[in-house]
């Protein structure tokens, strides 16, 4: 049995990401919902509570689920990265991200560091 088999016009349903609805319509292969918000939106689902045949998981459900969302990692470490000075050779042509750079002297920079912040997850 699908989870909307015994459902009748009046019932109430939720979905994940519109809420609450009411029942107005069961065709054969569908359910149509009235949402509860003030655009008098209409939509439908399958017996299943998919809302097409294609989707993994359910949309509806008869009852609310409640959703937790994690909050974000508060543990940070500090590390520092030492970047060391090369040599590369003039005329070079480099990409960095999406841009062209040209390489005008043989020597990149003194040594730096850089901090970095590492989130535990």
């Amino acid at each position: 049995m699908r989870t909307f088999d015994r459902a009748k016009v009046g019932n109430r349903v939720w979905n994940l990401q519109r809420g609450w609805g009411t029942i107005i319509e069961i065709e054969d292969r569908r359910i149509g919902v009235n949402l509860d918000n003030d655009y008098l939106e209409i939509e439908h689902f399958l017996f299943d509570g998919r809302i097409k045949s294609t989707d993994l998981n359910p949309s509806w459900f008869w009852n609310e689920i409640p959703i937790a969302i994690p909050e974000k990692p508060k543990t940070t470490h500090t590390t520092k990265i030492e970047i060391r000075p090369y040599k590369l050779p003039a005329g070079l042509i480099l990409l960095i991200g999406s841009n062209l750079h040209s390489v005008e002297s043989n020597w990149c920079g003194p040594i730096q560091y850089v901090d970095v912040e590492i989130y535990d997850e």
